[in-house]
């Protein structure tokens, strides 16, 4: 039965068989020299850093589409149709995935202040 203690072991299963194929078939690059200065990588270690220190206080879904939305930037994607739809539905698919698994996900501190004061209105 899938449930929330069998994800991790998927991830590292998943993740293991990865391996294995990258060690069995190697990826054909050449090194540009002894130190190569690689921008986008130094972009997406500081957005993901950005990342963890503002999870909590947006929640889930809002800090997860904008690193997504940068991250796509940072790389050079440019289509702003290409760069919504995979956005959405990357964050809506593991915020629903996560809430099927009874995972609860941060929601954002600024959440709180308004929620429960329109639903006293009514």
């Amino acid at each position: 039965m899938f449930n929330a203690r069998s994800f991790p072991i998927l991830i590292a299963i998943g993740g293991s068989i990865l391996a294995l194929l990258f060690i069995m078939f190697p990826p054909a690059f050449e090194p540009e020299g002894p130190f190569v200065f690689n921008i986008e990588l130094i972009g997406l270690v500081a957005l993901m850093l950005l990342y963890a220190g503002l999870l909590e206080q947006l929640g889930f879904v809002l800090a997860t589409g904008l690193f997504l939305c940068a991250g796509f930037l940072v790389l050079g994607e440019r289509r702003p149709v290409r760069i919504g739809l995979v956005t959405v539905a990357l964050t809506a698919g593991f915020y629903f995935l996560m809430a099927a698994l009874e995972i609860h996900l941060p929601q954002g501190a600024w959440t709180g202040s308004w929620e429960g004061g329109v639903m006293e209105r009514f």
